[in-house]
């Protein structure tokens, strides 16, 4: 919201009214996501995006608003990137192959520690 100016006109309704439902509670999280949809339709500029640790909400209870979230900010000028330890079923669902990186790491001291496996999902819809 700070990257708003402090008035424009736009049809999407952004009052106070409807701020007052973003509670930060799991109710809300649809209403937060079509609220983001619209800030960022309004914005209509390049952002980054950095979600790390995706696994860690990635359940069957929170697939559905994950998927919703995923599309809300694909649909927008936003450069995604994702971390997850590969075992998010929802960016399995919705990202291509195409758009995701498998990176292994070793330990740089040559310990036999192995660090785990992390999936980077990418998105570069930019020109």
């Amino acid at each position: 919201m700070e990257l708003l100016l402090p008035q424009f006109e736009t049809s999407h309704d952004l009052s106070e009214a409807r701020l007052s439902l973003v509670d930060g509670t799991l109710d809300s999280l649809p209403e937060t996501l079509r609220l983001l949809g619209d800030v960022l339709e309004i914005l209509d500029m390049q952002l980054l995006c950095i979600v790390d640790g995706l696994h860690w909400l990635d359940d069957r209870s929170t697939n559905t608003i994950l998927i919703e979230m995923v599309k809300t900010l694909r649909k927008s000028k936003t450069k995604l990137l994702f971390t997850t330890t590969g075992r998010s079923s929802c960016l399995q669902r919705e990202v291509s192959r195409m758009e995701k990186l498998t990176i292994e790491s070793l330990n740089p001291r040559g310990s036999d520690v192995k660090l785990s496996e992390k999936t980077l999902a990418l998105q570069d819809r930019m020109p």
